[in-house]
């Protein structure tokens, strides 16, 4: 087909321009010019790269996906606040108690000592209470499973039993006491 059409066969254009034609670059622009496409072409690619950047800030993700969470009786209460203020409440017998602190979450954020077999991507602190738990958004779940605490065995003990595996809800508000 390409051999068909006299306008775009390549021994037609080989002979109306001459021998060599292919190994001559074409002259379209100026090096001046080239230059400003080049530099326009990276500085588009600098301005996506910050937009992409900025998207995929886990800050901004927090807002929407994390917040107040708790098991079906409310009895565990977790809040995972702006400025990564965390807050946890117990409550057993009536009584509440809860615990301030901070928390972080990164992929990879904590694994465990046994050949970093199981990873964590969030970091819990409570206290004196140190959590790496595995956290997925499962339909409107969120599903904590435990990956370990130090100092070891504390977060399990009465009255905060924040390092456990839990399938909590999304609550609009921290509950009151």
């Amino acid at each position: 087909m390409l051999g068909r059409h006299r306008w775009t066969s390549l021994s037609c254009l080989a002979e109306r321009r001459g021998p060599g034609w292919l190994q001559r670059p074409a002259r379209f622009m100026s090096t001046e010019e080239i230059k400003m496409l080049r530099f326009a072409i990276l500085l588009s690619a600098c301005v996506l790269w910050a937009a992409a950047c900025g998207a995929a800030d886990s800050d901004s993700d927090k807002a929407d996906s994390w917040g107040v969470w708790a098991d079906q009786d409310q009895t565990n209460v977790y809040a995972f606040l702006e400025n990564n203020d965390f807050k946890f409440r117990h409550k057993q017998q009536g009584k509440a108690s809860t615990v301030t602190g901070a928390w972080h979450t990164a992929l990879g954020a904590c694994w465990s000592d046994k050949n970093r077999e199981q990873t964590g991507n969030l970091l819990m602190y409570a206290g004196i209470v140190q959590c790496c738990m595995s956290a997925q958004f499962l339909g409107n779940n969120l599903v904590l499973s435990y990956v370990w605490d130090k100092p070891g065995g504390a977060a399990s003990a009465d009255p905060d039993r924040l390092c456990q595996n839990r399938v909590l809800k999304r609550l609009q508000a921290i509950p009151k006491d």
